[in-house]
């Protein structure tokens, strides 16, 4: 990871920290700098595998009877179109 202020690629890594969304976080300690940085978090679309509470709250939608489309609005997610194989 290169440092922002600096541009080195001298760094270390330093411990993590816990976002109040429960996100973690890589810290990272300049060498050349000392100036500290961290990761950026990865966007949710990005994420391996959900939350236990967005499949909890989508669950929850599909059986109040919320169609898709409605549940991807209301949770911030967007699904992607499929095309079908002739």
């Amino acid at each position: 990871m290169a440092c922002p202020h600096c541009q080195s690629q001298q760094t270390l890594q330093n411990g993590r920290e816990s976002l109040s969304d429960g996100v973690r976080l890589q810290r990272y300690r300049c060498s050349d700098c000392g100036k500290r940085l961290r990761s950026a978090p990865a966007p949710l679309w990005l994420d391996s595998a959900p939350r236990s509470s967005v499949v909890a709250m989508a669950l929850n939608s599909r059986t109040e009877g919320m169609g898709d489309r409605a549940t991807g609005r209301t949770l911030g997610l967007f699904l992607q179109a499929r095309e079908r194989g002739s």
